[in-house]
């Protein structure tokens, strides 16, 4: 059985998402590589966001 969700609860899971990244981001242990598909993640995260607000 297919599971799901309300547009809401995927908005705050990827916002949720989105700050672990950040954090992630400002770990100063991580590569200039690590960092850059890192904000590329945030980036794709705010698309999606924007779309499932935008319906």
């Amino acid at each position: 059985m297919k599971e799901s969700f309300s547009p809401c609860a995927v908005v705050e899971a990827l916002i949720h998402i989105k700050e672990e990244i950040k954090n992630k981001i400002m770990d100063s242990s991580i590569t200039w590589e690590e960092r850059l598909l890192l904000y590329e993640a945030t980036q794709r995260i705010n698309k999606y966001i924007k779309e499932i607000r935008e319906g």
